[in-house]
């Protein structure tokens, strides 16, 4: 049996001083788990290495993990990758799964997972209002010119631009996973997937602000879901848990027999453990 503390969308830079800090590091291990999961948006670039590297010495135990869009904030999305790789690199306990292949938990048990993106593949992304601060603060999004200050103070959105980045960025994490997906169900009857963007619009209940939707291009990963539904397809005798966040708002869906997705809950400033998970 391996115990899972899971937590998402932290949101540490929003953190005022250390205590609170090392307050919530050590919340997510009183129960003493095997290990931690987090499930993106742990902080913004500038303090993004700070922040794990003071997570991994309060839990000081394997911390398995994706990014957020927040993540790279103020930063580039490639440069923040390879410098999160190479910290875990010469890390003891931090495990960035986008850049992993799956790991073995325990005898039936195995952990993959990708930051991925929403893919604007569900609703009226052409036509939506919404905008998202990824387009202007995240590099990727800037310097494809899809966002444009007008001379009025107004600005003007390149909706291609901002699909064709988005959709590119989802599907090489939709194809990591699946092929993490391949390989651990050689060995593993159990598996954790991590992400941060939701896989499935259903996951966005009624009441909460992202089932508005205007939201569901951006809060959602089609590309994603549709990976996991072949997945479970092709695999039946394989339970697979997914695991994400981004739209704050906790929910959990059985999406078939063998596939069951949780989101997370958060609110900014008050970073908190998400659930005790078991598997055998």
């Amino acid at each position: 049996m391996v115990e899972l503390a899971w937590c998402t969308d932290t949101h540490l830079d929003f953190l005022d001083d250390t205590e609170r800090l090392i307050a919530f590091g050590e919340s997510l291990v009183v129960n003493n788990p095997d290990g931690v999961v987090i499930t993106g948006d742990i902080s913004v670039s500038s303090n993004l290495i700070y922040h794990l590297s003071a997570l991994e010495r309060i839990v000081a135990r394997p911390l398995y993990f994706v990014l957020g869009n927040h993540d790279y904030f103020g930063g580039s999305i490639n440069a923040i990758r390879n410098e999160v790789k190479k910290m875990c690199e010469q890390s003891q306990y931090l495990r960035y799964l986008s850049a992993m292949p799956y790991i073995q938990l325990s005898q039936d048990t195995a952990i993959v997972g990708h930051d991925g993106w929403y893919d604007a593949r569900h609703g009226d992304a052409k036509n939506s209002s919404f905008v998202m601060s990824d387009w202007i603060k995240i590099a990727e999004f800037a310097k494809s010119g899809a966002v444009q200050q007008l001379s009025d103070g107004m600005i003007s959105i390149d909706s291609a631009k901002i699909i064709s980045v988005s959709q590119k960025l989802a599907h090489d994490g939709a194809v990591h996973v699946m092929n993490c997906i391949k390989s651990a169900v050689k060995y593993s009857s159990n598996i954790v997937v991590a992400t941060h963007f939701p896989p499935f619009v259903e996951v966005h209940r009624p009441g909460v602000r992202t089932a508005d939707v205007s939201y569901h291009p951006w809060y959602t990963s089609k590309v994603f879901g549709d990976m996991m539904l072949q997945a479970a397809s092709a695999f039946p005798s394989v339970n697979f848990t997914i695991l994400c966040g981004h739209t704050h708002g906790r929910h959990s869906l059985q999406v078939q027999d063998n596939l069951r997705v949780h989101v997370g809950a958060s609110s900014y400033g008050s970073p908190r453990l998400a659930e005790i998970m078991n598997f055998p």
